[in-house]
């Protein structure tokens, strides 16, 4: 029987999450955008309008996340990107399973992709972080969870997202393409997904 862990209530409004522990699935998101804009960029990609997150990274930096109405996320520092976002727990042994797999797909998409996490259970200190960057060779952004309760609760609204982990979105242009809700992704599902991304393009 697989483990379950609990996130805190806190993170998407007071509900009580879980892990994922179901068979791995990928689900292709087509939906409309019908929030209020706060920022509006113009790029030859398809207009991006909504709430903008500056939010601080575990490594010292910050990101800027917006949200693109119901349609996805927009990460203005990597437009032009695919970019794997990757909800995951410190302690989510299914977690740490897929951090190779988005590892080895990171280096063989090279400058095509970039990955961003949030940590989703609770803060870990600075050397629980610094321990977990090295022991799994994350060399992307990671937020912690508490800094990002509103991209949390967007997930939550937006794609019925309840807490389970991994949970894990390809993004491109502002708009989700993928995702992977259950048990994490293996390469194969992954590099193909990309593949087909790029194919669009």
């Amino acid at each position: 029987m697989k483990k379950k862990l609990l996130l805190p209530s806190i993170l998407l409004t007071h509900m009580l999450l879980s892990t994922a522990c179901m068979q791995k699935q990928s689900t292709h998101i087509n939906s409309t955008s019908n929030s209020s804009s706060t920022i509006q960029t113009t790029t030859s990609s398809p207009s991006i309008s909504g709430i903008a997150h500056q939010l601080p990274t575990i490594q010292g930096d910050s990101i800027t996340i917006v949200e693109n109405g119901n349609v996805g996320f927009d990460f203005p520092q990597y437009r032009g990107k695919i970019i794997i976002f990757q909800i995951f727990g410190k302690d989510c042994e299914y977690c740490i399973e897929e951090m190779p797999i988005i590892n080895r797909v990171k280096n063989e998409f090279s400058s095509r992709i970039e990955v961003i996490g949030i940590q989703a259970q609770e803060r870990m200190s600075p050397s629980v972080a610094s321990n977990i960057l090295r022991q799994h060779n994350i060399n992307y952004p990671v937020i912690e969870g508490d800094d990002a309760k509103d991209i949390l609760r967007f997930l939550a609204n937006t794609y019925e997202w309840r807490g389970n982990l991994p949970y894990t979105l390809l993004i491109k242009n502002g708009v989700t393409e993928s995702t992977f809700p259950d048990g994490g992704v293996g390469y194969q599902e992954l590099k193909e997904s990309i593949e087909s991304i790029e194919s669009l393009i």
